[in-house]
């Protein structure tokens, strides 16, 4: 008889067929039907989770790109405010120094 046991992956967990015992074994793979089934059930589950991980990863990305560009335009505004300011700053000394 196979146990089953549980593997937890990016919060999900997963029933996975555990390692049967050697008399549980059958055929020359060493491997019954049904765990032949239940593997290749996991091993696809595991493939979809993969490709649902790659589309999340890929939405970070992007969303990390954008939010780096927003951060460019930012510290340039911030640096065409600061040269504004300080050209504003000059022009009052020049003003009082004249009066």
């Amino acid at each position: 008889m196979t146990r089953i046991d549980t593997l937890a992956l990016a919060g999900k967990r997963f029933n996975y067929p555990a390692q049967p015992d050697i008399d549980d074994r059958a055929g020359s793979n060493g491997m019954s039907q049904d765990e032949m089934m239940a593997l290749e059930a996991r091993v696809d589950e595991l493939l979809r989770e993969f490709q649902r991980l790659k589309r999340v990863q890929a939405a970070h990305e992007e969303e990390r790109r954008g939010w780096a560009a927003e951060k460019a335009d930012l510290e340039n505004k911030n640096q065409q405010a600061r040269q504004r300011l300080e050209f504003v700053i000059a022009r009052l000394k020049e003003f009082e120094q004249a009066s």
